[in-house]
């Protein structure tokens, strides 16, 4: 009886890491979820089976990636959509720096890293009216640049966000 407790808890265990990994977009929090062996398999709705911790990587990989693609082509279609999703993101930002999550810096940051990925995917937005709502940083130390997995995280919790249609002047 204490044994089939004990698969059940370390089974609902590694259902949370799994959902917590997958929802924090992180591709070194899916490493720790997942059985490193030639013998680990998964299935994403809709795909083929992937069988050893290489492939199952490799298909996470893919799947964050197209998340990116989504974004690009969503600004294609709407821009303002795309304007909507980094005011919201700037408004997320100051609530986070308010509540002392991250610093002024890190916010801006994590704006730059994003400016650069829209910049070399031909996305245009007006920079200085987004970043005008950034408190003020430092100009030294004391700070980190985003982790892909952030970048990664903002992008798609824009394309999954219905943020409301707003004129801006």
């Amino acid at each position: 009886m204490d044994e089939e407790k004990d698969i059940k808890q370390n089974v609902e265990e590694s259902n949370a890491r799994f959902y917590k990994a997958s929802e924090s977009l992180s591709i070194e929090k899916m490493e720790v979820a997942w059985k490193h062996s030639d013998d680990t398999i998964c299935i994403h709705p809709g795909w083929e089976m992937f069988t050893g911790w290489t492939s199952i990587w490799e298909s996470w990989v893919r799947i964050l990636m197209h998340r990116l693609l989504e974004f690009v082509k969503e600004d294609k279609e709407d821009n303002q959509w795309v304007y909507s999703s980094f005011f919201a993101f700037i408004t997320e930002q100051n609530t986070r720096v308010a509540a002392k999550e991250i610093t002024a810096a890190t916010a801006l940051n994590s704006v730059k890293t994003i400016k650069l990925f829209c910049e070399m995917n031909d996305i245009l937005l007006p920079w200085k009216r987004i970043t005008r709502g950034l408190p003020k940083a430092r100009r030294y130390a004391d700070y980190r640049a985003p982790t892909l997995e952030e970048v990664l995280m903002v992008i798609v919790e824009s394309c999954q966000t219905s943020v409301p249609y707003r004129n801006f002047p």
